[in-house]
């Protein structure tokens, strides 16, 4: 589910319009297209398709393909199934990541469908003109194949300082199943520049907060002195 998938077919006779549609068990579930234009110029002998979320995964699903004019000119397909869509969800690295050389780092994804392992690869964007990206690179493969646990502590090596790496996680079954992170930094950096966002003005409030204290203090025991005399 999810995917795209182009339905093919081809005419036996004069049909000018046609209906496409899917049927489970033999029973009729959502009209794919209605009055598709199949004749002439409009013919294609075929039908993109968008499969969507909702549908039940099982088998004995099929397309049947009715003349728009006349029901009873029709095409059925053979039984086929339809699974659960599987894909993957990065969480972390994320845009604001910065990451050391020689250090450890945890990826996390989650992930939906079956998927019981995951190759991860480090990437990186080498070269953009006018927005576009001309070419990319696969820089190390992170792991092979590991669990879909959606965590993997990867022991990072001694890498170029850049801003435009990325991880991409895949099905180790399923190349069509896989996904991309953001670009990220690796390289040196400062720890400060890997504060809690926000931390900065709480240390900012409580200094004041402080100052603050210290102040009143300073006037009541000013206060205290004076009456003393």
């Amino acid at each position: 589910m999810g995917n795209y998938y182009d339905i093919k077919f081809e005419n036996s006779e004069y049909v000018h319009e046609i209906n496409v549609s899917l049927y489970h068990n033999d029973e009729f579930v959502y009209y794919i297209e209605t009055q598709r234009n199949n004749w002439g110029y409009w013919y294609e002998g075929h039908c993109p398709w968008v499969i969507p979320y909702g549908l039940t995964p099982s088998t004995n699903y099929s397309i049947v393909i009715f003349d728009y004019e006349n029901s009873n000119t029709k095409g059925v397909s053979d039984y086929f199934e339809i699974t659960e869509h599987r894909g993957f969800n990065i969480i972390n690295p994320i845009e604001t990541t910065k990451i050391k050389p020689n250090s450890q780092y945890v990826i996390n994804w989650s992930s939906t469908g079956q998927v019981d392992n995951v190759r991860i690869e480090l990437w990186r964007d080498m070269h953009y003109e006018d927005g576009l990206l001309i070419s990319m690179d696969i820089i190390i493969i992170i792991s092979v194949s590991t669990p879909n646990d959606g965590s993997f502590i990867w022991d990072v090596p001694d890498l170029p300082t850049g801003y435009d790496y990325f991880i991409e996680l895949a099905s180790t079954t399923d190349s069509g199943c896989w996904a991309r992170s953001d670009e990220f930094y690796i390289g040196p950096f400062n720890s400060n520049d890997m504060a809690i966002p926000g931390y900065n003005i709480f240390i900012f409030l409580g200094s004041i907060l402080l100052m603050s204290i210290v102040i009143i203090t300073r006037k009541k025991k000013s206060r205290l002195h004076i009456v003393s005399i």
